[in-house]
């Protein structure tokens, strides 16, 4: 069987038994003993390894909810897309907004308030 998990850049030091990147995801067993619960491998990057493999993986390396939405939002119209997408793109900006709004800059020098 092929194992796309070997590809994963954490394989080596990783403790998460439910990995997004096996192929009986997300049926394995999780412990709650374990030390990680979770992968925390970016979501792009276990998609870009996942989509290797559409034949065995069935959310692409995604987690579930994270396959949910991303199959939601292929089902919406061209129209609808582009308003998601606006909407993410004002969050982000107000996000960095409010980040920097706490910064002083005083002779070229920011420093936090």
């Amino acid at each position: 069987m092929t194992t796309p998990y070997y590809e994963c850049p954490r394989f080596d030091k990783c403790n998460v038994n439910n990995c997004p990147l096996h192929p009986f995801y997300p049926d394995l067993i999780v412990d709650p003993e374990d030390r990680e619960l979770k992968c925390t491998i970016e979501k792009q990057v276990r998609f870009k390894i996942g989509s290797k493999y559409p034949d065995i993986l069935k959310y692409q390396g995604l987690s579930r909810p994270e396959y949910t939405g991303k199959q939601r939002f292929e089902n919406l119209s061209e129209q609808d897309k582009e308003i998601v997408r606006e909407r993410a793109k004002g969050l982000i900006l107000s996000s960095c907004q409010s980040k920097v709004s706490g910064l002083i800059v005083l002779d070229g020098v920011s420093r936090n308030e």
